[in-house]
Parts: C-alpha cells; structure tokens; sequence
C-alpha cells in the first residue's frame, strides 16, 4: 500500500472516565506525529460524546463498575442474548442508582442511538488505520465501534492494543474477532510506529511478523511478538496531545462544557513489584502492570516541565498522576519545585502507604487535593498475604495523616473475600476498624480475579 501520507484514526470507547482525556491516545499521537511524519493522526474520545448523550452523572455511575459497565455494549453486540444480559444487568445494578430503575433497554435505546451518530459523521474510508485503545471495562464497547466502522470501511486496517490486549488476551481477540488485522502487546508507542511505516511501504507483507510486540492476523506471529517493544528511556517521549479532545469538549453546548482534568504520567510499571521480596510479582491480587517490563520513570526536570506545559497549553490546573505508584525517589524535592506562586494547581495522585507526614505536606502545599492509597486490608498478617510490604499500623497513620487540615484527602479501598483470608484475619481487621472509626472510610471492594494477576 504505497500512500503518499498515512491517515490514522485512533479511537477510545466507553468507558474511561469522561472528564479527561485519554493519556493512551494522547501519547501516541504525540509520539506517531514525530516518528511518522507523512502519517496524519486524529484521536476520537468517542467515550465523551456518549457520556454527553446519556448524561455525565448516569456515565460515571456504569463507569464506576465494570461489570455492569461491559453489559450495555454486550447486549448490543449479542442481541439474542439480551434477556440473559438484562438480568445480568438487574443484578449488579441493585442500589447504584439511587433508588432508581435504569432498565438495560432504555440505556442500549441511547447507546445505540449515539453510536450510529458518531460512526455515520466519520468518514471512516478516509483513513488507513484505526486503533483502538482496550483498558479497563472498554472490551465490549470496543468490539460493537470495531463491528460497526468495518461495515462502512471494510477495507480498514484495525489494531487494537492496551492493558486488554498483552499477550495471549491479544491473540485471544485475534482469533475471535475477524474484523481486528494487528493486535499490540505491551505499551504501543514503538510497535505502532513501525507498522506505520511498514503500510507507508511495500514490505509489510514480508516484515509485519518482525515486529516486536505485534500480533497478526496475516500469520505472522513468530517469538518476536511476543515480546514486548518499549521506549527504554521515557524522558525522549514527546508531551501527550490532547488538542482533539479539547476541541470535542469545546464543540458541545455550554450546559454540556465543563473543566477537564489533565493526565499525566512520571512513570510506567511498578517500582513495588520490582523490589517486593517476592521478586516480580508485587501486590498478590495486581494485574494492572502486565503490559509493561520492568520499571522506569521520567526525571523529575521532564515531568515539572511537561507539566508546565500542558497546563498552559490547556489552561487548566487540574491534572491527575495516572502513575500505578509515584516513583519513591525524590518526592519531596520535586513537590517543592513544584509548588510556584501564583499556580494553584489540583492534583491526584496513587501512593503507598509509606508514604511520609513530610511528603504528605510538600505535596499538599503543590497542590495534591486527593491521594489514592493501597490500604486493601488493616490487618498485617492478612496484608503480609496480599504481598503489600507494609502493616496495619502504617495504613492507620496514613488514614491519620490525611485527616490533616490542608493535607490530600485519602481514597482507598478493603479488599473483601481475599483467597486466603481466615477468621483471624477478619478478627484483626474488624479490631482495627475501631482505631479508624474517626477517619475517611473505605471502600469495600469484593476481590475478583483478573488475568495475570499472581494470585
């Protein structure tokens, strides 16, 4: 396929959260309009306009949960089976509404309406390649955009990648659905751009299957894919573009506009799993770094300097530290450098438990509003279990902290039904709970198993 230019449509579904963009799409429009520069990038956050159609506060409620946040689209795709779905539905629907019955039909009735808006406004034959984010509860959704933009382009080229995607879960998605032609395993930046080259040229039938961490319906899938490509050094990544998601948002009526926030990250994989004295494994119940190898990070003079950016670029205050843990060197020095006159900025941000009074403070007086903790259980022998590295102690001083006027505010969950757990357990915990009586409650958040995940 030799063309002159390259036009590439890379698309996010339902259902992330509406009030930021995608960091995926962002960055690898970014890194594609450098690396490839005959290639034409457009990123579509198709999931702000249907969280605009069925309303922000309905979105977040089904986004919040990810089983109930896959059936929608589900029951879409496999229409026969709406019944089944339906009570699916009815069952992991019970007290999220607020008292209200949102029936699955009237949700797949709007759904379905948006969804052919947002295919049939595309040109979808314009372009030579359309990639598809999959992270957290975006499968389904995902497979219905895929099925429906191979109908009016049958001739474009579909690669899927994301968290859903690495290893044999990207084979899985080949072999099950013919619409998708690459799957990427592993992060995508390095992959994408090469086959991106391979379609500007007139080898890719002989070198596709060359490509580390890149899956092929052609055939091609030799040791090399499955492996994964990545960037070994995040600071020559180039600042995230989000131009296309703030053009959407800026598009909608103004009782539809809000103020986003912006993602950022300092870091990829987890600095916890690789030092945990299980090595390689971190927290037991964690799937969420298998599509990375190892760990590395931005310097702290790459990250104060796109955050700068991005801020006045987008001229907002608000940004959210997508980082499954914030790197544990040199915190407090780059929340100091942070913290400028004149900038207020809020901030979001995942931390363990360990994390200090003093660097609790510093990142309060940069602007850190929330912090999201991995307390999952209070007490030790049972957080010994989860592989946490940290004690019940340490979770109620955090808890404590965090009740500091001016500090961040604490998010976090309690694992419930850990396989494993004993009455001891439960005994210890429901001891403990007494101690954290005064603090911000936590969540209780039923143990599911996902794939990868160590346990």
């Amino acid at each position: 396929m030799n063309h002159v230019g390259l036009r590439i449509a890379l698309i996010s579904t339902p259902w992330p959260l509406f009030n930021r963009p995608s960091i995926q799409l962002g960055a690898l429009k970014a890194y594609l309009g450098r690396e490839v520069p005959k290639a034409e990038v457009d990123t579509h956050h198709v999931y702000l306009q249907v969280a605009a159609a069925l309303g922000y506060g309905l979105y977040a409620q089904i986004s919040e949960r990810s089983w109930l946040s896959e059936a929608p689209y589900a029951a879409l795709l496999y229409p026969e089976r709406l019944d089944t779905i339906s009570r699916f539905w009815s069952r992991h629907a019970r007290g999220v509404f607020q008292d209200r019955e949102i029936r699955l039909e009237k949700v797949c009735q709007t759904l379905k309406s948006v969804t052919d808006t947002i295919v049939d406004e595309k040109d979808w034959a314009a372009y030579h390649v359309a990639g598809f984010s999959i992270n957290f509860s975006q499968l389904t959704s995902t497979l219905f955009f895929i099925h429906e933009i191979k109908q009016r382009a049958p001739d474009l080229k579909i690669v899927v990648g994301g968290s859903a995607c690495s290893g044999e879960m990207g084979l899985s998605l080949l072999n099950t659905f013919p619409e998708i032609d690459f799957a990427v395993s592993g992060e995508g930046e390095v992959p994408l751009a090469k086959l991106c080259r391979l379609l500007l040229s007139d080898r890719q039938n002989e070198e596709v299957g060359l490509i580390s961490g890149l899956m092929s319906r052609a055939g091609y899938r030799g040791k090399a894919s499955e492996a994964f490509s990545q960037v070994p050094d995040l600071d020559v990544l180039p600042v995230p573009d989000y131009s296309d998601y703030f053009q959407l948002l800026n598009s909608f009526s103004p009782q539809k506009r809000f103020f986003p926030k912006i993602p950022v990250e300092m870091s990829r994989g987890c600095w916890w799993r690789k030092h945990s004295s299980k090595k390689g494994r971190g927290c037991a119940f964690c799937n969420l770094n298998i599509q990375w190898n190892g760990y590395r990070a931005k310097s702290p003079e790459k990250m104060l300097s796109e955050i700068r950016l991005l801020s006045e670029k987008y001229e907002t205050l608000s940004l959210s530290f997508m980082d499954n843990l914030l790197p544990n060197k040199d915190l407090t020095s780059f929340f100091k450098k942070l913290a400028s006159p004149g900038k207020e900025f809020r901030l979001f941000a995942e931390v363990r438990a360990s994390t200090s009074r003093e660097e609790l403070a510093t990142m309060a007086s940069a602007g850190m509003r929330y912090i999201q903790v991995g307390i999952e259980a209070l007490s030790t022998p049972l957080l010994k279990k989860l592989n946490k590295g940290t004690t019940a102690i340490e979770n109620l001083e955090i808890m404590k902290n965090c009740e500091t006027p001016g500090f961040p505010g604490l998010v976090s969950n309690l694992i419930l039904h850990f396989p494993g757990s004993e009455q001891s357990d439960v005994a210890d915990t429901l001891a403990n709970m007494e101690f954290a009586m005064p603090f911000q409650p936590l969540k209780p958040t039923p143990f599911w198993l996902g794939y990868g995940s160590p346990v």
